[in-house]
């Protein structure tokens, strides 16, 4: 099973594989059966430890391992492929968003800074007539 097989990757127990176990894993002869079993191709082995490492923490824990094994078995369907590209559409999308956001912001920063000079001034001003006049009073 999927997770006899995982257990025994996970040589020091940790209930995670790293990537050094991973690579070792790679060289034994189970795994590459066991992998081809599923259909998966390894000759992206960072590829595929990225993808069974879903949460990014450079170890595939047991879960990872079990879920990914099967979303990656026998390729990937049409329904799969629609499903990333609509979310790559959004991220485009959105992404988009905040460069016009970024830009806009971008050309205000002079009368931003303008306004802001002309309200320190105003505020500096203000003080030093104050000043002037609280000196005239002694």
């Amino acid at each position: 099973s999927m997770a006899m097989v995982f257990r025994d990757f996970d040589q020091n127990g940790n209930g995670a594989i790293s990537w050094t176990e991973f690579e070792l894993a790679l060289e034994d002869e189970r795994m590459l059966a066991f992998l081809a079993s599923m259909g998966l191709d390894i000759s992206d082995a960072i590829g595929l430890f990225e993808v069974l490492d879903s949460d990014s923490t450079g170890a595939i824990e047991q879960t990872e391992f079990l879920l990914g094994c099967l979303r990656l078995r026998g390729g990937a369907k049409s329904i799969d492929l629609v499903r990333v590209q609509m979310e790559q559409e959004w991220m485009h999308r959105a992404l988009q968003g905040i460069r016009r956001t970024l830009d806009d912001m971008w050309r205000r920063l002079p009368s931003l800074q303008e306004a802001e000079t002309t309200e320190s001034l105003s505020i500096i001003q203000r003080s030093v007539a104050g000043v002037a006049v609280d000196s005239n009073r002694m």
